[in-house]
């Protein structure tokens, strides 16, 4: 069984600012329960998924910039950009994002999240909502690697699947 409660090792706090950060980083952190993200929906309305699809799209390009160890991304074959990927997926893990698991073929990739944060609010169905900011982060943070794509969850946990699975198509040079 996967714990989600463990010593948090992965952030650090600037008592001074009071200010939590991604450890070993300049990224900010905002906590943010899940609830407020269903509640969110509920108050947005019909608007809400394009906001929380922007949302995370400026928080996986921001996530994704702190991991960028070089200025010629675009100069990058596939299979190194793929790598970055992973860590940063492994990094979003580590936060507590779920199990997230990085598949690619030639054109596409498919991310799948076992144990992702919607599980825990199975029968609401705006839990939602987290599964579209899941679908905007990893846009985004793909995005920033420098491959243009169209993210879309083709399995939800909150519709029986095992797991959230998100696939992204780009053109491959």
């Amino acid at each position: 069984m996967f714990k989600r409660v463990k010593k948090v090792e992965n952030v650090v706090l600037d008592e001074e600012k009071s200010h939590i950060y991604l450890k070993d980083t300049n990224l900010p952190l905002l906590m943010i329960r899940p609830e407020e993200l269903i509640e969110f929906g509920e108050l947005a309305g019909s608007e809400s998924e394009d906001i929380l699809i922007w949302v995370g799209k400026s928080n996986g390009k921001s996530i994704a910039k702190e991991f960028i160890k070089t200025s010629n991304i675009a100069s990058l074959k596939i299979r190194d950009k793929m790598k970055i990927i992973n860590s940063i997926l492994e990094k979003l893990q580590s936060l507590g994002y779920g199990i997230l698991v990085l598949n690619y073929g030639k054109g596409n990739i498919t991310i799948d999240v076992g144990n992702p944060l919607s599980k825990d609010y199975i029968d609401n169905i705006m839990a939602k909502n987290i599964c579209i900011l899941y679908n905007g982060i990893f846009t985004g943070l793909i995005e920033e690697i420098g491959i243009d794509c169209e993210g879309r969850e083709i399995n939800c946990i909150l519709k029986g699947a095992d797991m959230c699975s998100f696939t992204f198509e780009f053109e491959q040079e």
